[in-house]
């Protein structure tokens, strides 16, 4: 497979989407639990918009180009080296992030944000995060106990991709006498409209049960936001599909702008809903589930089209930027809750401190991952 560029810049569009994603979540509200907590009484109202346009589309458009990929990685490698590099690839980052990143970040956390007493980091990782023995009568837990049970944190997502590479790698093992793999022809606007009707259908039972930014362990292993879990896996089967139908390719130039064109519509109304007549708001209010699968689908198609016909090349920066993305969405927590931290107590209001941090985050993050690359046995692995 010739290397695709467009895939490549936009998945550095959604890693600069991710670290200003954490970013805000340290001065805006709705966006989850986060690590640092401002000191600054007033919050920026309008960071919650932020935060439900990026979750309709950034982490499932990343679904969907993994998943595209499964195929030819597969084709290429056969089924035990294909299960190797998964397994290096991501279950290392993981172990990594389990046992040395996560710890440190809670225990910032704990030690500065809990009313819990004071510990030691060892006794913090014995106690606190691992769990061991019975928990502590006086600890009042932030989000749960043991915090290990979060943690993979971010990577919550590279778990996740572990676990349906392997069972993809399975299934093709089992159905290799089946048309499982081959590639098939596709009508690109009946698959839009069951895609649309499929995953709103399924978001609308799951969010029955489970609210929106809560991170539940299915299984008792798998991190996942149950509330968004159709919405990923409807782009993770996407992915797999275009791979065996050429559907990015194929894809009408004239749909995938008119899909972009309604996304940013649909974002606009989440925006600036003063500008929207009021039975528009309350629809898209009233039925939140459909309208944020049609959002989704309609910024993460628009935008595959518009970079394959607008962005499709490379050049050195791209491809630094390419090679490191990786790298960059492991390291960036630390560096997003260090500048955040930092930056605390300097006389900014907090939109200054957005863009700021923002921007000293990306650089900081794709440096540092640009340099923590040049040994090769790193490199092998992100």
């Amino acid at each position: 497979m010739n290397r695709l560029f467009y895939l490549d810049n936009l998945k550095i569009l959604l890693i600069l989407l991710v670290i200003m994603h954490h970013v805000g979540q340290g001065y805006g509200p709705s966006g989850g639990w986060w690590f640092y907590m401002t000191s600054q009484p007033e919050k920026l109202e309008w960071m919650g918009r932020f935060f439900a346009v990026n979750a309709s589309f950034f982490m499932g458009l990343f679904f969907m180009i993994s998943g595209f990929f499964f195929a030819p990685s597969f084709d290429k490698k056969g089924f035990k080296k294909y299960t190797i590099d998964k397994l290096i690839r991501y279950g290392i980052p993981l172990i990594f992030v389990y046992w040395l990143m996560m710890p440190f970040v809670f225990y910032f956390n704990y030690e500065l944000y809990s009313d819990n007493p004071s510990l030691s980091f060892f006794t913090f990782l014995k106690r606190i995060y691992l769990g061991i023995g019975q928990q502590p009568e006086w600890f009042e837990p932030i989000l749960t106990w043991p915090e290990s049970d979060l943690g993979f944190g971010h990577l919550w997502f590279v778990e996740n991709l572990l676990v349906y590479a392997l069972l993809y790698g399975c299934l093709r093992v089992v159905l290799r006498k089946t048309s499982f793999a081959k590639k098939f022809n596709l009508n690109i606007y009946l698959f839009s409209f069951a895609f649309i009707l499929i995953v709103a259908l399924s978001t609308i039972l799951v969010r029955d049960y489970h609210q929106v930014g809560d991170i539940k362990n299915v299984l008792g292993f798998l991190m996942i936001e149950v509330a968004h879990w159709p919405i990923y896996l409807g782009f993770l089967i996407s992915g797999i599909i275009a791979s065996q139908t050429d559907m990015f390719l194929k894809f009408p130039s004239i749909y995938g702008k008119s899909l972009l064109a309604i996304g940013l519509l649909m974002a606009a109304r989440i925006y600036f809903p003063s500008l929207f007549p009021d039975i528009i708001n309350s629809l898209s209010g009233q039925y939140f589930e459909i309208f944020e699968t049609i959002l989704g689908f309609s910024l993460s198609f628009g935008l595959v089209v518009f970079f394959r016909d607008n962005l499709n090349s490379t050049n050195s920066l791209f491809k630094n930027l390419t090679e490191s993305a990786y790298a960059a969405y492991i390291f960036h927590y630390p560096i997003v809750i260090a500048f955040q931290y930092g930056f605390d107590k300097v006389p900014l209001n907090l939109f200054a401190k957005f863009v700021l941090v923002g921007i000293l985050s990306i650089v900081t993050t794709f440096a540092f991952s640009y340099l923590v690359r040049k040994p090769g046995i790193i490199k092998r692995v992100i």
